[in-house]
């Protein structure tokens, strides 16, 4: 509804009724104020209407709220895309907001500002990699582990943007709580793959701490080498650890 309006410039006021709602919390009801004549009251929203003027009292004074044109889902996977284009020192709302085609206040009405919104994404992260890890069946023993292995490092690719999720590891160490979230990540990880070691192996845990590191260092000295493939300069490495472990056994790599 429209507000009380000056008319002809002279500080009077239009003399039919004007109204504007005021929802009184203390008393439980909403008050619909009124001005008729010069003179102030107020009444029930609907109080002493007839049935036609209630309903359009109710219509006029209830919000009805815009219905999401994007999901949440939606606006993380948008952000996610803009976050490794453009490195966490240059993430920014508007950025994010232009890339879902939706107004920056929209944004900042769901996740209140970047830093917000940078933390859903890691949290989100951590969710994600708990549901991969658990759509692997738990197969114990040597052939188990190096299966499992092979799968998670194949799901890393060709390495293509691999630098992106470098920065994102950076930041991770200058917060508290995204270093919390980052530890989460890599115990899952490490649990993972300790679930498919030989239950008779000794310190199956620090067993499996050795090989997250080896996929870890690989990964790091790829960046600098580029040969073979990612998949396969990793595993080539952890490969090397498990024939010590288990000479017996063959790791065959994947074909390429």
């Amino acid at each position: 509804m429209r507000g009380l309006c000056p008319r002809g410039g002279g500080g009077t006021f239009a003399s039919h009724s004007r109204t504007s709602v005021d929802a009184r919390a203390n008393l439980g009801e909403t008050l619909v104020s009124e001005r008729r004549d010069g003179k102030v009251g107020a009444r029930k929203l609907g109080e002493g209407q007839p049935p036609a003027a209630r309903r359009q009292d109710v219509i006029g004074t209830v919000a009805v709220p815009r219905p999401k044109l994007h999901s949440d889902e939606a606006v993380l996977d948008a952000a996610m895309g803009v976050l490794l284009r453009s490195g966490p020192a240059s993430f920014t709302l508007n950025d994010v907001a232009v890339a879902l085609g939706m107004s920056r206040a929209a944004l900042i009405q769901r996740f209140k500002n970047k830093d917000t919104l940078y933390l859903r994404l890691m949290e989100r992260s951590g969710e994600q990699r708990r549901d991969y890890l658990a759509t692997f069946p738990v197969e114990v023993g040597p052939r188990g582990v190096w299966r499992f292995i092979t799968d998670i490092v194949a799901g890393m690719g060709t390495g293509e943007g691999l630098e992106s999720y470098l920065l994102l590891a950076w930041e991770d160490l200058r917060d508290v709580s995204l270093r919390r979230m980052a530890l989460e990540r890599n115990l899952m990880v490490r649990e993972a793959i300790a679930a498919r070691l030989p239950r008779d192996l000794a310190s199956r845990e620090e067993v499996a701490a050795v090989l997250q590191d080896v996929i870890a260092g690989a990964t790091m000295q790829w960046l600098v080498e580029r040969k073979p493939s990612l998949t396969r300069y990793v595993l080539e490495r952890v490969r090397r650890v498990l024939r010590l472990l288990f000479p017996q056994e063959a790791f065959d790599l994947p074909k390429a």
